[in-house]
């Protein structure tokens, strides 16, 4: 009967109730092997290609128990290595691939007994895509097929399925040898694509989550390697920084993140791009009606983990030196962990980060007033280390108090547990670059000190060689050391005679200094310096009664007027 059945398959029922769910597994396992033994009596003793069949089915039945409790036991990770086709078996699979193309192209043909099906085409275009990937190298030939696959999909409704073919599509594109402009903006195309399929599926957070990707695509350039900061952060562009505030949007809108001001390029969606408000650039935070606030928390996005990628952006914002930006983010981060209702420890750590970066900008005050009207509102806020870390900052940088600033942000002081419980080494970086000033700055390596050169006179003393004949008559000698390096040649004195005239001595002076071809001829002269070191040469020669006056007394006695020419 029914009872007898289940209990041979899956184990009697346990009269005590004392049966262990651990151990359930493996009996009915066990149970199911007697049972499949109990029911192939009929083959026992026959031999199927010179093997024999006794007890086959209860030692492999048995190795799956194994196998199962050991896999079951460890949590092992699946490779990421997978296998690439080379040889005859990648030209096969080429050929295959080109067949399946055709096909697809076949499909999307009009003719005059059949219409174009693109749900056909699309998974020939995928199954295209699939042999290309098996192939290994073939990364352009699959990105095209996956675009074309995801675009039949996308048009018949298949949105799911599309979105899966740009995102693949887009992680091809990040891994190719295109060149870095064109890889930044089909990234950001296909990730857009992807974000629009899921939106279309009522999935915002997936939606959400490509739109940052799509808007982190315009990073690419910066940082080679996945997954690696960029150490040496370049200006971000205005295009990504677009493209990365409303990203933050589609996770938060702006009327329910209380950093919305600070956002830079762009108006929110929920506002009126032509109203007051949008166009006034005012410190207030705009108001917004209640019909507005109800439809900003019906598209919040509640899925699980979705303030993740927020705080990754985060790092990336900090790293770029995008600090406003990175406060607007952080501020929808801590929206989304303050409507799940639960205070956890992630809510700390971004309150501390909101103070950090209020701390980087300058604006103490309002880190203050942050601090007190928000975050220890939070009653397990206040008995964090986080609060602790934050308190410390800003009172310090308010107090100038340099001690304590360093204090607060020691590794080895009583915030390092907190320090070290930050999100990335970026966050840790920008605590140890607060200033007192209000600013952060790099931190300056102190150049050392260049070692001054021994200009001290040392003395050697010179001894002949004993086979020299001149050993006994020549004294031991005790010299100064002459320097490798030569003194340049001195130039002689050039002297001019009394009637030399003042206009030839650049003239005499570049004759006399040809001996050097590097010197180069002076491009203004003094004359007053001139007429100054003849009037020292006159004097030290005893000439000093002829003075200009005479001469030019001399000059008015014979002027013009008093000669009578006729």
């Amino acid at each position: 009967d029914a009872a007898s059945n289940r209990d041979a398959l899956f184990g009697g029922a346990s009269s005590s109730g004392k049966s262990k769910k651990s151990s359930s597994s493996t009996s009915r396992v066990t149970s199911a092997a007697a049972a499949v033994k109990a029911t192939v009596k009929s083959s026992t003793g026959y031999n199927y290609g010179n093997h024999n069949t006794t007890n086959t089915m209860s030692s492999s039945m048995s190795s799956r128990v194994s196998s199962t409790s050991r896999t079951t036991s460890t949590d092992k990770k699946k490779s990421p290595i997978t296998s690439v086709l080379s040889g005859t078996a990648k030209m096969e699979k080429l050929k295959q691939a080109e067949e399946y193309r055709q096909k697809a192209k076949k499909a999307m043909t009009r003719s005059v007994f059949s219409r174009p099906d693109p749900i056909m085409a699309g998974t020939f275009y995928k199954r295209a895509a699939d042999a290309y990937q098996a192939c290994g190298d073939e990364n352009r030939l699959e990105r095209l097929h996956r675009i074309a696959s995801g675009d039949c999909q996308m048009g018949q409704g298949a949105y799911g399925s599309a979105a899966g073919e740009y995102l693949r599509a887009a992680e091809l594109v990040q891994i190719s040898e295109e060149t870095p402009d064109r890889k930044m903006k089909e990234g950001w195309k296909l990730y857009s694509d992807a974000a629009n399929a899921y939106t279309q599926m009522g999935e915002k957070g997936k939606a959400a989550k490509c739109r940052l990707q799509s808007a982190l695509a315009y990073t690419w350039n910066d940082d080679d390697d996945e997954g690696v900061e960029p150490t040496s952060s370049k200006v971000l562009s205005k295009k990504a920084l677009e493209c990365v505030e409303e990203a933050v949007e589609a996770h938060v809108p702006d009327p329910l993140n209380r950093y919305a001001r600070y956002r830079q390029t762009g108006t929110s969606a929920y506002m009126d791009p032509n109203s007051d408000s949008a166009t006034a650039k005012t410190a207030d935070t705009p108001t917004f009606s209640k019909q507005t606030m109800e439809l900003a928390m019906n598209a919040l996005v509640t899925t699980p983990f979705a303030h993740e990628p927020l705080i990754d952006l985060v790092s990336t914002l900090v790293s770029y030196r995008e600090y406003t930006t990175a406060l607007y983010a952080a501020g929808a981060a801590s929206k989304l962990l303050e409507a799940d209702g639960i205070a956890t420890i992630s809510l700390d750590r971004i309150y501390c980060i909101e103070t950090i970066l209020l701390c980087a900008m300058g604006d103490v005050i309002q880190a203050e007033q942050v601090f007190l009207n928000v975050h220890v509102q939070h009653t397990s806020y206040l008995s964090s280390r986080e609060c602790k870390l934050s308190e410390d900052l800003f009172r310090a940088i308010k107090m100038r108090d340099a001690d304590a600033l360093e204090e607060a942000r020691s590794p080895q002081g009583s915030n390092r547990a907190c320090l070290a419980n930050l999100r990335t080494h970026t966050l840790r970086t920008l605590v140890q670059e607060l200033r007192l000033n209000g600013m952060a700055r790099p931190v300056t390596k102190k150049k050392k000190p260049k070692a001054k050169k021994d200009t001290t006179t040392r003395t050697t003393t010179i001894t002949p060689s004993a086979n020299d004949p001149m050993a006994a008559a020549t004294p031991e000698w005790t010299g100064p050391i002459i320097p490798t390096a030569t003194a340049p040649p001195l130039v002689p004195a050039t002297v001019l005679p009394p009637s030399t005239s003042l206009s030839t001595v650049p003239a005499q002076l570049n004759n006399n200094n040809n001996h050097d071809d590097k010197l180069e001829e002076p491009e203004e002269y003094d004359a007053n310096a001139l007429h100054n070191e003849m009037d020292d040469l006159m004097t030290d020669m005893g000439l000093d009664g002829l003075s200009s006056d005479d001469d030019d007394e001399d000059e008015e006695d014979l002027s013009d007027d008093d000669i009578d020419l006729r």
